[in-house]
């Protein structure tokens, strides 16, 4: 019986030697697991990083094409005006120049030429027929029929001005229509977009949290693992005395002490079968027979404690060169599984906080909000196209109007035909005051035109200065781009240096734990040759273990997992180097749009202050119109003074010029109405141009706000990843220990086994259960 249970001993052994080879396995396939875990955290990151930055480059094509859109409606505004001014300018000179065609004047007649006319507007034509029906007065050349005949050439004129304008306002409201289609199709995508991209990243905060969930089961598992080698180690003790216990540490390299033992056990049986069947004892007593049980006993006690004694110091010996070996203690590992473990719960947490940041409410821009924006822009342009339109339509029925009595004027210029050859002295006797009246005029020309010329080279100086400060301005913007621009670029570089520095150290770290893997791989088929031999007895001790292979089988399913994962991690290692490229790839790409977009920020700056150029030769051009007005109001007040003493000898003739005055004063009014409305349009353009000003400064505070938040996202990428290469570094370690201690639990679990046969040949432990 003895021998069946050394035999049976020995068996289980082999066994357990076959369980530490797979163990090895299991440890290098448990350390890929957590590899591939950690590379799958890191590629998710990367790709909602990625998704990010999507984000931002469509917020800012957006913005690029929103204030394209705006300046060139501005520019072609504003380039429509200037054609339908200079169309108007051309129209009216070549009236101009008919008009003096046909008049015959004094060759001392006041030059009506010294105005402007390329500032020329509807005023400064009633006040040309003005000044040209005191001249007609004064000198007599001028006759009735061919003013009214050129009136009413002003008239038709002012008619087809009527038809362009309403022309031109059509054009215009197709075009807003057309803008505000391509405005609303716009939004509609960029909407779409944006809400796409909230879907991708609720589930990237889904896949965030599974892998939570995973390493919290991981770090379960270490628990449990713990838990499980502290109950076998009770339970080992509860079979076994104290004594033993305490006197005998864990050995290793149980092979050949499993031989010894099987040696040694044999010889105990063979001598108790001597001792049997010896004839002596049969002519023995009780008492001799006691006797002589108690001395082979003794003996048998002195032989099993010299035996315990060698393999104890054995198990010494090899327990030193164990350690040299290894370059480490238990205590240590230990000491360092504790400190992973109070590791992965503060990673844990980590992630716990990521999932909130991600999880918190981003404020996203109200594109609903911008529509309804836009629409109501719209809206208050049509209302004004629609109030101009009313407004042409109105004027379209007052020079109607003015034909009519233009018609009726030029009836009774016939009747006042007969009545010329009796005014012609009276009007000779007026030739010697228009004389002075011209000198005066004269002197007034010459004063006017010193004053123009001292008021038009204090506004060149002031141009100039705002035109310099413009350049300055726009040079200190581009400095602070550029500064901006490169800043990005060095924080970009230096993320990519310490991302391959990052893969040539995972690399090393791979090459060493290849190594370990063929060194145990080594080990494990010297395990095997020993296991082949001791095969013919593992026969008999099949039911043992069936029970040991289903728990090396569940080992190494987990073991093969774990080896999936970390492939799975290298895979990840290089999918984040390709996505690392394409990163620097759109950086740069970046980068030339953000020159792109300066240029036509200058671009449009230039536009714009052309465009106030404009308009102030405009208003420069109103108010000297307005000048001539007053000096020809007075010179006509003036010239009414005198004829007032001449228009008392005839009352009837009176009462005509009365009728007369009365039409023009009319038509006076009706002019200087429009031009309140045209002051009016033109201020209205430069509180347009105005607001145009602020919202493209607006747009660039802007886009300083988008490039502040890239620098802040980049900066948190950069603290994750350093935390992630902590968080790895941590896991190989633990990786490292786990091994370990797997590999001194077969061992011991083996020197356990060998030592139950001896434990049972020793006095006092038989019994035990």
């Amino acid at each position: 019986m003895d021998n069946s249970e050394i035999l049976d001993e020995k068996v289980g052994l082999t066994v357990n030697g076959n369980f530490l080879s797979s163990d090895s396995f299991k440890e290098s396939d448990h350390t890929a697991s957590d590899s591939a875990l950690y590379e799958k955290f890191i590629l998710d990151i990367d790709s909602y990083w990625d998704e990010l930055n999507d984000r931002l480059n469509v917020s800012r094509m957006v913005s690029d094409s929103v204030v394209k859109g705006m300046v060139n409606a501005i520019v072609e505004e504003a380039n429509e005006k200037i054609a339908l001014k200079d169309l108007e300018i051309a129209v009216l000179n070549k009236k101009l120049e008919s008009c003096n065609s046909n008049v015959v004047l004094v060759p001392n007649s006041v030059p009506i030429t010294m105005l402007n006319r390329s500032s020329m507007t509807e005023s400064e034509i009633s006040d040309r027929l003005k000044s040209c029906e005191s001249y007609s007065s004064a000198h007599g050349d001028f006759k009735f029929s061919d003013s009214f005949s050129q009136l009413r050439m002003l008239s038709e004129f002012q008619w087809e001005d009527g038809l362009q304008s309403q022309v031109a306002s059509i054009v215009l409201q197709d075009f807003i229509r057309d803008l505000q289609d391509q405005y609303e199709t716009k939004l509609y995508n960029q909407t779409l977009s944006i809400k796409a991209l909230d879907k991708k990243g609720q589930d990237r905060v889904s896949e965030l949290s599974t892998l939570r969930g995973e390493l919290h089961a991981i770090l379960e598992e270490l628990n449990n693992h713990d838990n499980f080698e502290e109950w076998s180690v009770s339970k080992r003790k509860e079979h076994f005395p104290s004594k033993v216990v305490q006197n005998h540490m864990v050995p290793s390299e149980v092979e050949e002490n499993g031989i010894f033992l099987m040696d040694r056990s044999g010889e105990f049986g063979e001598h108790m079968l001597d001792i049997a069947d010896l004839p002596q004892l049969k002519h023995m007593n009780k008492e001799e027979l006691l006797a002589y049980c108690k001395n082979e006993m003794v003996n048998m006690s002195r032989r099993h404690d010299s035996a315990l004694q060698e393999k104890t110091e054995e198990l010494f010996r090899l327990k030193r060169k164990f350690l040299k070996e290894m370059g480490s203690s238990p205590f240590r590992k230990d000491k360092e599984i504790e400190h992973l473990r109070k590791k992965l719960p503060e990673f844990i947490a980590k992630l716990d906080e990521i999932l909130r940041e991600f999880k918190k409410p981003r404020p996203m821009d109200n594109h609903d909000d911008e529509l309804q924006n836009f629409k109501e822009r719209i809206q208050n342009l049509f209302s004004e196209n629609n109030h101009m339109q009313s407004l042409l339509m109105k004027k379209t029925n007052e020079l109607k109007y003015l034909s009519a009595e233009i018609s009726d004027a030029e009836n009774q210029a016939s009747l006042h035909s007969s009545m010329e050859a009796n005014y012609f002295r009276q009007i000779r006797k007026l030739e010697s005051d228009l004389e002075d009246v011209q000198m005066e005029a004269k002197i007034r020309d010459s004063l006017c035109s010193t004053i123009l010329r001292g008021f038009i080279h204090e506004c060149n100086h002031t141009m100039k200065d705002t035109e310099n400060e413009d350049h300055s301005t726009i040079e200190i913007y581009t400095t602070i781009f550029r500064v901006v621009i490169s800043e990005v670029i060095s924080s970009m570089n230096h993320a990519v240096s310490q991302y391959f520095e990052e893969k040539v150290s995972l690399g090393a770290m791979a090459l060493e734990k290849e190594k370990a893997l063929k060194l145990e791989m080594e080990e494990n088929q010297k395990l095997k040759q020993l296991a082949s031999s001791n095969s013919l007895l593992a026969k008999e001790k099949e039911k043992l273990a069936s029970e040991a292979g289903s728990a090396v089988m569940l080992q190494k399913k987990q073991l093969d997992f774990a080896k999936q994962e970390l492939d799975m991690l290298r895979n990840r290692i290089h999918m984040q180097e390709l996505q690392i490229s394409d990163y620097v790839k759109e950086s740069t790409s970046l980068n030339c749009k953000l020159n792109e977009a300066l240029q036509k920020i200058c671009y449009n700056e230039l536009e714009t202050n052309k465009v106030k150029e404009n308009l102030r030769d405009v208003s420069d051009a109103l108010k000297e119109a307005e000048k001539q007005k007053a000096m020809l109001l007075s010179v006509l007040e003036e010239k009414q003074k005198k004829l007032s003493s001449f228009l008392q000898e005839d009352r009837e003739h009176v009462k005509q010029l009365e009728t007369i005055d009365t039409f023009m004063s009319v038509i006076s009014k009706s002019f200087e109405g429009l031009e309140r409305r045209l002051t009016e349009s033109s201020n209205k353009n430069g509180t347009r141009l105005k607001v145009l000003d602020h919202q493209l400064k607006l747009l660039l505070q802007l886009s300083k706000q988008q490039e502040k938040k890239c620098s802040w996202y980049q900066n948190i990428l950069e603290m994750r990843c350093s935390d992630l290469q902590k968080a790895e570094a941590e896991v190989d370690i633990l990786a490292d220990e786990v091994e370990v201690l797997i590999g001194l639990l077969g061992k011991i679990y083996l020197a356990l086994d060998h030592y139950s046969p001896v434990l049972e040949h020793y006095p006092g432990v038989r019994c035990s259960p």
